[in-house]
């Protein structure tokens, strides 16, 4: 049974490491409680949290830690709840708001890691000039902040995808890494994996199994960055999740010297 104890020890030495470290930020809406519950499991335990809304019906599908009892209940008083009653000296902060403006984001100015989880949106919206998203505030206050912002993705019926970690100075920024992979595949015909957004004729039923992959993928590699134990593996690039046929695709940034860097990072 060494190899028992051997696990046993690992996750003891990366709780000892993750639990002395500063708050986690987390915005969301979709994806909350898979992560949360991956997280608390290896004993994170230091929450800030934002979120405008309430639990619904059709959260409870979606979201299985969620009960009837806690329909219409402010989802981040739900999940202060569940934290506290899963680790001992847990400290979470709520605010029931959206943020719109980065002046919104003041009270996560000093976290060890942005975690946004809400839907993702459009990937030509994310880059164009004129419209501005969750993820244009988020990435402007990350850079600004030097603080690693984990972009969570998305999914639609079996359909997900699962997008990076990104630390300022470090890696490439998700600005830089959409643009070079919608200009590597421009001529390819994988719009809807792509863009879950694209195809809005055809309605998708959402199964939690696809989120549930999707979390567990971002949430390992969160912890493998609070720990520092493991090498990070989803940075500069985008995960594919077909969940049908249980396959994993990847598209990463070319790096090579056709690359027009947008955030400065030299390939």
């Amino acid at each position: 049974m060494k190899w028992i104890k051997t696990y046993l020890l690992y996750l003891l030495r990366l709780n000892t490491r993750v639990t002395k470290r500063r708050s986690i930020n987390w915005m969301w809406w979709n994806r909350e409680w898979y992560f949360i519950s991956n997280l608390v499991s290896y004993g994170v335990k230091n929450f800030i949290l934002m979120d405008p809304d309430v639990v619904e019906p059709s959260n409870i599908t979606r979201q299985p830690l969620f009960s009837l009892q806690d329909l219409s209940k402010q989802k981040t008083e739900v999940l202060r709840s569940f934290i506290k009653n899963r680790v001992k000296n847990a400290s979470v902060e709520t605010y029931n708001k959206k943020f719109e403006l980065e002046d919104d984001l003041k009270y996560f100015e000093d976290v060890d890691i942005l975690i946004f989880a809400a839907d993702s949106s459009n990937f030509k919206d994310i880059l164009s000039d004129n419209i501005t998203t969750p993820e244009n505030i988020l990435e402007k206050f990350s850079y600004r902040k030097n603080i690693p912002l984990a972009y969570c993705g998305g999914y639609k019926g079996f359909t997900g995808r699962v997008l990076p970690i990104v630390i300022p100075g470090v890696t490439h920024s998700l600005h830089c890494i959409l643009h070079d992979i919608i200009q590597t595949n421009e001529n390819s015909n994988f719009d809807f994996v792509l863009d879950l957004n694209h195809n809005t004729e055809i309605t998708l039923s959402t199964i939690p199994e696809t989120c549930k992959v999707i979390s567990s993928i971002m949430s390992f590699e969160i912890i493998k960055y609070l720990s520092g134990i493991l090498p990070l593996s989803l940075v500069n690039k985008i995960i594919f999740v077909e969940f049908k046929n249980y396959s994993l695709s990847q598209s990463e940034i070319s790096l090579n010297e056709n690359h027009t860097c947008l955030c400065g990072l030299s390939p």
